[in-house]
């Protein structure tokens, strides 16, 4: 039996990229500090289709994602689509749901919470106060 969950993938550029001769700088930059996140239905316990599929397909479609929106700032327009040159240049990290901030705030301990709003406060006076 099958159960539908909804994974998130994480493409997170290597800092190699910045040593990559086919993009200019700023574009290496902006793949660097900005990862990607693809939110992907799918069938836990699905004997059909495995992990190791689902993440060579969202390898893909990234690659061809990038080679439409950025067209020859990618790779010169001709990023090879496979998994060989995806891993190359980027990691791909699977997870569950994102958490909901407002939620994790709900459940802390009341002294936790206060320690870390201590610490925040603490910052924003030292920031205020010109010691930063």
């Amino acid at each position: 039996m099958s159960f539908r969950h909804t994974f998130y993938y994480v493409t997170q550029a290597k800092r190699e990229i910045y040593d990559c001769t086919e993009i200019d700088a700023d574009f290496a930059d902006l793949l660097f500090t900005d990862p990607y996140v693809y939110r992907n239905p799918e069938f836990i316990s699905n004997r059909i289709i495995h992990d190791d599929q689902h993440e060579l397909s969202i390898k893909l479609l990234f690659l061809c994602d990038m080679r439409q929106e950025y067209n020859e700032h990618f790779f010169g327009g001709n990023a090879p689509l496979t998994a060989d040159f995806f891993d190359q240049w980027w990691t791909l990290t699977k997870t569950d749901a994102a958490q909901d901030v407002s939620d994790v705030v709900a459940r802390i301990r009341p002294d936790d919470f206060s320690t870390i709003c201590s610490q925040f406060l603490e910052e924003m006076v030292t920031r205020l106060n010109g010691d930063w």
